[in-house]
């Protein structure tokens, strides 16, 4: 048998398997397979080891391909002969979903194939072995193996990462949001006793909307946040809880003498930074704060007892602070 003819019957092959799944197809795709038949095809469980294996797999595929029809859009073949018994038709295939141009889901598969045949006992040539792969599109030329893949996911991981950090972050100030401060004020607690939480509200935030408009109030919001981290160490926690809300977590109980002095100054650079807006008066901030010393709290009871120290203060003399422990019952 000649080279032509080989390659042809590889052609109508894939073409009554891929085109024409009809029963009468599938008997002659048989007939012209060896009884010792293998095929290892591009899914994982697709390695058959005899031809009543590849029957029934090959039967199946051929009843869900007759809910699907699909065309050759371009494929190669290639001839060698191995020896006076043994012949190599080897190509590729790009089969494509027919009759749905323009669709966003349509099937596309581009494969590599090796067909070997064997010359039987009585002259004809049977199909003794079918290999069939899927190229890695992410595999550059030249390499061994798909660095470029591995790169590809080192890239997503890495916008991930940066996703779920920016998912993190109030997007007006860049401070943590309510949830991942909540989240990782609880998480530092489990192994931390010894923490001073500080609860901060801008005074009269509300005549800047009024008067100047939102952007100038999302400034005076901006502004807060950076004074507040110059005033916040490298390892405490900030967040904007909501509106004019802020909170920090510093970590350990510093004398109440510094935390004062530091309120103060805190205070005193925001008002001067909010002297721009003479039609408003009385701006500031007001603060709570909460100190635990050596005993086991979580988020809610800090953020209660600052809370509370918050509106003592309000109450008291807006732009001031106050200690939780200094509120007398």
């Amino acid at each position: 048998m000649t080279e032509r003819e080989l390659i042809n019957i590889t052609k109508r092959f894939w073409n009554f398997y891929l085109m024409e799944p009809t029963p009468e197809h599938f008997q002659e795709i048989l007939s012209c397979c060896s009884d010792s038949l293998t095929i290892i095809g591009t899914g994982k469980h697709e390695v058959y080891h005899s031809l009543e294996e590849a029957a029934h797999a090959l039967l199946i595929n051929q009843q869900q391909a007759a809910q699907i029809q699909f065309e050759i859009v371009d494929d190669w073949y290639a001839f060698r002969s191995l020896s006076e018994t043994i012949c190599l038709v080897y190509g590729g295939l790009w089969v494509r979903e027919k009759g749905i141009s323009g669709s966003p889901f349509q099937i596309n598969m581009d494969t590599r194939f090796s067909v070997i045949f064997r010359r039987e006992k009585n002259e004809v040539w049977k199909i003794l072995h079918i290999h069939q792969s899927t190229p890695n599109i992410d595999q550059a030329d030249h390499e061994f193996y798909p660095k470029t893949l591995s790169q590809q996911v080192k890239d997503a991981l890495q916008l991930a990462d940066e996703f779920r950090y920016k998912s993190e972050l109030d997007l007006m100030t860049g401070l943590y949001n309510h949830v991942s401060f909540h989240e990782k004020v609880e998480r530092y607690l489990e192994s931390n006793r010894e923490v001073t939480f500080f609860l901060i509200d801008l005074d009269h935030f509300k005549s800047v909307n009024d008067t100047y408009g939102h952007g100038e109030g999302d400034k005076v919001l901006k502004r807060f946040s950076r004074l507040l981290q110059v005033y916040t160490s490298s390892s405490g926690i900030l967040g904007r809880l909501g509106g004019d809300e802020f909170a920090v977590l510093e970590p350990g109980v510093q004398p109440k003498k510094v935390l004062e002095q530091n309120l103060f100054s805190l205070q005193k650079q925001f008002r001067e930074l909010m002297e721009r807006y003479e039609s408003c008066q009385n701006l500031g901030c007001t603060a709570g704060i909460c100190r635990s010393i050596g005993q086991p709290i979580d988020f809610d009871t800090l953020y209660r007892n600052a809370d509370e120290a918050l509106y003592y203060a309000k109450r008291r003399n807006k732009g001031s602070y106050c200690f939780y422990e200094d509120i007398t019952p």
